[in-house]
């Protein structure tokens, strides 16, 4: 895990219509591919190309909020996902 994400105790649809509280990487990993999806669909919408897996990692480990020891750690990765900045980052991306 290189970044963090919210993924305990999120309120999530459920079958038949209804809802649970769920935790796990299965209610996080969805926190970091909106990040991404904004970070792409603003770049396009400014007239800018998408940016590469290498760009969007980027993007996502050089802003994200570092939660345990400085710098990367085996618990948080680089920290946890910051959608503004992350979005704020890739707009100024080449």
């Amino acid at each position: 895990m290189d970044v963090a994400a919210l993924g305990v105790d999120v309120l999530s649809t459920y079958l038949r219509g209804g809802y649970e509280v769920l935790s796990g990487t299965s209610m996080a990993t969805p926190h970091v591919s909106g990040v991404v999806a904004l970070m792409q669909a603003l770049r396009l919408a400014s007239g800018k190309a998408p940016l590469s897996f290498e760009q969007v990692y980027e993007a996502l480990t050089a802003t994200a909020i570092d939660l345990g020891p400085a710098g990367f750690d085996n618990f948080t990765g680089y920290g946890l996902v910051n959608a503004y900045a992350a979005v704020n980052y890739a707009l100024q991306m080449p």
